[in-house]
């Protein structure tokens, strides 16, 4: 069952997380975001408030997609997205592995970059 996106820009902005007033608790945000969605006016204004509060994000723009991952399959003009997705949970884990490696003082798992994976490069 595909839930349909709202038709107004103002129920749109109610189901996106910048509804909230605390964007500095925020971790890392990648935002994938079509731009005949009805959501993508809202989506440029999360990615406007992540950036203003210092969050790091990257938005990623389909030029003509629209609501949904699943309506974008078939178009090799909005594929970039599954790469875009990939890189950033790769760098994400990476990450988390670099953390997790500095509290317990080891060294931090490999993510399969052999000897030339070093935390924080």
């Amino acid at each position: 069952m595909r839930i349909k996106a709202s038709k107004t820009v103002q129920s749109s902005r109610q189901l996106l997380p910048c509804a909230t007033r605390r964007l500095n608790t925020f971790q890392r945000r990648l935002l994938i975001q079509g731009t005949k969605d009805e959501l993508h006016p809202g989506a440029l204004e999360y990615a406007a408030r992540l950036k203003k509060a210092g969050v790091p994000s990257e938005l990623v723009l389909l030029e003509g997609a629209p609501h949904g991952m699943g309506n974008w399959e078939g178009y090799p003009e909005w594929a970039l997205y599954k790469r875009k997705l990939v890189d950033w949970l790769r760098s994400v884990f990476e990450r988390h592995e670099c953390d997790l490696a500095g509290r317990a003082g080891g060294a931090a798992f490999d993510a399969g970059h052999g000897d030339d994976y070093a935390c924080g490069g």
